[in-house]
């Protein structure tokens, strides 16, 4: 199944314009990784990402886990649209 995973994200916090990225990462229920991908993320302007991917199989609602992860210490992020 083809699938395509998108979203808007900006940065809130801190004012910091360090090099900083994030891993977007779509696991399925037993926590194989179906898409595992750095993007930048050190702006506070709206910047609209988008993901393609083809699973393996199709999944039931509530079989997938997406997960935003950061690791440079206390950040604030507003994201919408997610798709």
């Amino acid at each position: 199944a083809r699938l395509r995973i998108s979203f808007w994200v900006r940065k809130v916090a801190p004012e910091n314009r360090f090099n900083i990225r994030a891993t977007l990462r779509l696991d399925d229920a037993a926590g194989a990784a179906l898409l595992d991908t750095v993007f930048p993320i050190n702006t506070s302007v709206w910047t609209f990402y988008a993901f393609d991917l083809i699973a393996p199989r199709d999944f039931a609602p509530g079989e997938l886990a997406l997960r935003f992860l950061h690791g440079q210490g206390p950040q604030i992020y507003e994201m919408g649209g997610l798709d």
